[in-house]
């Protein structure tokens, strides 16, 4: 029996190559644990997190080249800029942890010992400490 490759894999890698590419950074262990836990803790990918960082980052960097410095000092986000998105992450998950605990508390008593139940604690004691680390940074 000859396996014939399928026509929508075929097609998807074709698009995926001529779309996307792969960026590989290298981070401290700490730095990454961190990140991942943050990310699944706010049940995004890490891919759309930094993927979504590098789009809003190229748009702030995209302007003409110019030879003096002060030209390229303006390209750099301001501190108040950078204040405000480390306060706007804070706040998103503030937001997340308290929207998590609530479900929490609308899990049946029966089932507080359950999967559901310690995933969600274990995803607050991971928010709170991403929250922790952010305000140091702020």
């Amino acid at each position: 029996m000859i396996l014939m490759p399928n026509p929508s894999n075929a097609s998807k890698q074709r698009w995926n190559a001529a779309n996307y590419t792969q960026v590989k950074i290298s981070v401290g262990k700490n730095i990454a644990s961190t990140f991942k836990a943050a990310c699944t803790a706010a049940g995004v990918s890490m891919a759309s997190v930094l993927s979504q960082f590098m789009a809003e980052y190229g748009a702030v960097q995209v302007m003409p080249k110019s030879s003096s410095k002060a030209a390229a000092d303006s390209s750099t986000p301001t501190k108040k800029k950078r204040d405000k998105a480390i306060l706007e992450a804070i706040s998103q998950l503030k937001w997340a942890c308290e929207a998590e605990g609530q479900s929490m508390e609308n899990i049946p008593d029966n089932l507080r010992g359950a999967g559901n139940y310690e995933t969600s604690e274990e995803r607050i004691a991971r928010m709170e400490e991403a929250i922790d680390i952010l305000e140091c940074l702020y």
